[in-house]
């Protein structure tokens, strides 16, 4: 300190800062006093009123951004229900789709027994009925190559040797 106040002390009796002067000191704090009563008096409120105005627009930002996040909350909840209740339907809808495919298949494969059902009915009624035709054309024909063999057997006198003959070729026009 010593050594900083010979420098700032100038020998021409400059401004020492050092140095305690009564005087200064009370106009100092008059000045100061004043100043700090017309702060109060003029500005202090308006600087109160606008931190209270301040204050006031942060709660009620917070508030409102409360409120909407609440409000954004019930909505995804809402939006969350409506989608597990789609699935829910779209799953419903995907169970009664397959059992209404597995009752269409069942039924158009009871549908095609039934079908091939009729059909083999059909096939063995029509079997039945050209194997009757069949045995009822051979029926007419050995009843007719009978008629010829006894019109050539009384025709001409048979021997044993022409019977057999006649037979083999009644049995060769038969196949």
């Amino acid at each position: 300190m010593e050594l900083v106040a010979p420098v700032l002390a100038s020998s021409e009796g400059g401004l020492n800062p050092l140095h305690f002067d009564p005087s200064a000191f009370v106009l100092t704090l008059i000045i100061f006093l004043l100043l700090l009563a017309l702060l109060v008096k003029f500005a202090w409120n308006p600087i109160l009123d606008a931190l209270d105005a301040r204050e006031k627009r942060i709660e009620d930002s917070v508030t409102s951004a409360e409120r909407a996040r609440r409000e954004a909350e019930e909505l995804v909840a809402g939006y969350k229900a409506k989608l597990a209740d789609a699935e829910r339907q779209v799953a419903v809808r995907i169970e009664e789709g397959k059992a209404m495919a597995e009752r269409q298949g069942q039924e158009i494969v009871e549908r095609a027994r039934e079908a091939a059902d009729r059909e083999r009915v059909a096939a063995v009624r029509d079997i039945g009925l050209e194997k009757q035709r069949a045995l009822s054309e051979i029926r007419s024909e050995a009843v007719t190559l009978s008629r010829m063999i006894a019109e050539k057997a009384i025709s001409r006198g048979l021997d044993a040797e022409d019977h057999r003959r006649l037979a083999e070729e009644f049995l060769a026009a038969m196949k």
